[in-house]
């Protein structure tokens, strides 16, 4: 059973990181009841990693400047 793990825990992570995390959780649900606590638990998490991973990339784009700009 995974514990919960805070947002801010996983911002400190590096994309990399991020991604293996994704991987690993994701295999993990594979095994799970579906329907149960652990599964929604490891759900949220898996939401709450890409969540994290789209926002590090959109910052990534956002730090680069634009031509003619």
């Amino acid at each position: 059973m995974i514990n919960q793990i805070d947002t801010q825990s996983l911002m400190t992570l590096s994309e990399q990181q991020l991604l293996g995390l994704y991987e690993t959780l994701n295999a993990e649900i594979g095994a799970m009841q579906p329907g149960s606590e652990n599964a929604r638990i490891t759900a949220e998490t898996i939401n709450r990693v890409l969540n994290i991973i789209h926002h590090k990339r959109r910052q990534q784009r956002q730090s680069f400047p634009r031509p003619g700009r």
